[in-house]
């Protein structure tokens, strides 16, 4: 056999016994957990669950009764919100599937860390999409905090100022003080 082949041969069997070794992994950690689905997946759905109930929050607008229509702000934030709601429904979706459905079996659990496996590139597409709207919701934060803060700085340069102004005119006023 030629060296090249011989090569290949063996890179193809080390892919396989790898990828064997994930589903078989996977499905033993499958059919020991208590809740028919692999650790990781059930922490990701804690985290998604409370980014869709933060993003649920956060496309109420602030003041109902104050404002009658959101801002252009308000309205690109709503948005944002919405969105990590959709791909946070589509997330929990894809882990749901993948959790083993009534009686636990080692073929089903065998069935499921194939198919786990397989959609590992598809849910982490979904979760690079949900990371990608987290960080423009943040963005988007960072910018509100500083057009809310900004009035205050301006109001606060003025003080000082005035400050200045007052603790000038006492210093000629009283001259002999020392």
């Amino acid at each position: 056999m030629d060296p090249l082949t011989a090569l290949s041969l063996a890179g193809t069997v080390l892919q396989f016994v790898d990828f064997s070794l994930k589903i078989l992994t996977t499905g033993h950690r499958l059919y020991q957990s208590p809740s028919g689905s692999i650790t990781t997946h059930e922490e990701l759905k804690w985290v998604v669950r409370d980014i869709s109930s933060l993003a649920t929050r956060l496309s109420r607008p602030r003041d109902p009764e104050g404002v009658p229509e959101p801002s252009q702000d308000e309205v690109a934030l709503i948005d944002l919100c919405k969105k990590c709601e959709d791909i946070a429904q589509d997330l929990l979706s894809h882990l749901e599937a993948l959790k083993i459905q009534g009686k636990r079996g080692a073929l089903k659990s065998f069935r499921l860390a194939l198919k786990a496996t397989w959609a590992q590139k598809d849910l982490d597409a979904v979760v690079q999409k949900l990371q990608f709207l987290r960080k423009s919701v943040e963005s988007w934060f960072l910018v509100d905090i500083r057009q809310a803060i900004n009035p205050y700085r301006q109001t606060s340069c003025r003080v000082r100022v005035l400050t200045c102004h007052i603790i000038g005119a006492a210093l000629i006023v009283c001259p002999y003080s020392s």
